[in-house]
């Protein structure tokens, strides 16, 4: 199962749902972060992708997911930081999941833009 929920959409929602679908089987939206980063903790979701990315909203959870044996990471490749401007983040139950999902979600031409900078926008998404 996978969560998605986005506030400002940098790429088409619907499309990139259908791509993470046949990694991830259900895709399901919260409106929560925490409760996302808990849910993949408890292998109940195995994958979130976020891209409103307020700090209060994501570093107790990368590091609890992260602790918990999971990867966290941006869609440009780099470890979470701070910074509420990059394109994206992932969260997943390990990090062979992450980088397959990674790979899916870059064929995408407008994620490829966003994560270069070309797209503005912030929005949160998980997958389980």
């Amino acid at each position: 199962t996978a969560f998605l929920s986005w506030t400002r959409r940098p790429f088409d929602l619907r499309a990139v749902s259908r791509r993470l679908q046949g990694l991830v089987g259900e895709v399901v939206e919260y409106n929560c972060a925490g409760l996302q980063y808990l849910d993949i903790v408890r292998g109940q979701i195995r994958l979130g992708f976020f891209t409103r990315l307020m700090p209060w909203d994501h570093a107790a959870g990368v590091l609890l997911v992260s602790e918990a044996g999971g990867y966290a990471a941006h869609l440009d490749g780099r470890a979470y930081d701070l910074d509420p401007g990059r394109a994206g983040l992932m969260v997943a139950a390990g990090e062979g999941l992450w980088r397959e999902a990674h790979g899916l979600l870059m064929e995408r031409a407008d994620v490829a833009a966003a994560v270069r900078g070309e797209a503005a926008g912030q929005g949160a998404a998980a997958v389980s």
